[in-house]
């Protein structure tokens, strides 16, 4: 019984947690935007979802305004200021390494890659095919190991010879390491 109850848990427990996190933003970016726009149109013709839809209008138009030349020159003025603030330039460039490493997993891990240390198998995501020095040299490549159920990994320099290509997509090679292969079989 404790089983069926477990197994029920782990097939529920995604799904609600997923609504959970929607419900949540929803709530969120209406909150944030609500009185603000009863202020601006009248209580009268606020419908809820009125601030949900403003913020995806606004980071579409964002999207729209750095993709050209001035904004871009704006942009990397508010860049340039914001690296020379001690603290703050560490956070910040920190928080656009990660997101742009995530918006961009296709290119920056271009192969899932098995590596032999000794006995031992390790599957990676090559991530530079041309390392250039000091980093690596002519016969060396890059390959990240991510850390299961963490936020982390590791970053070999390995000579070419000691990866083999796996058949495998990036996203199914990463759910597989980053559960440990506990919950996604390939």
């Amino acid at each position: 019984m404790g089983r069926i109850f477990m197994q029920g848990l782990f097939t529920i427990a995604p799904i609600a947690l997923t609504l959970a996190l929607i419900l949540w933003l929803f709530e969120f970016a209406e909150g944030l935007l609500k009185k603000p726009l009863q202020f601006v149109l009248g209580p009268d013709l606020y419908i809820p979802g009125m601030g949900v839809i403003l913020i995806v209008i606004t980071i579409f138009m964002v999207g729209l305004l750095v993709n050209y030349w001035l904004s871009r020159m704006i942009y990397e003025y508010f860049e340039k200021l914001i690296s020379k603030i001690p603290l703050i330039k560490t956070l910040y460039s920190s928080v656009k390494d990660l997101l742009s490493f995530f918006g961009k997993k296709e290119e920056n891990m271009s192969l899932v890659v098995e590596v032999s240390l000794g006995d031992f198998r390790l599957i990676g995501f090559l991530t530079d095919k041309n390392p250039k020095p000091p980093i690596g040299k002519e016969d060396e490549v890059v390959v990240y190991f991510p850390m299961s159920y963490q936020i982390g990994g590791y970053t070999l320099i390995l000579p070419k010879d000691k990866i083999r290509p796996v058949n495998l997509t990036i996203e199914q090679a990463m759910n597989y390491v980053l559960t440990a292969g506990a919950l996604k079989k390939i």
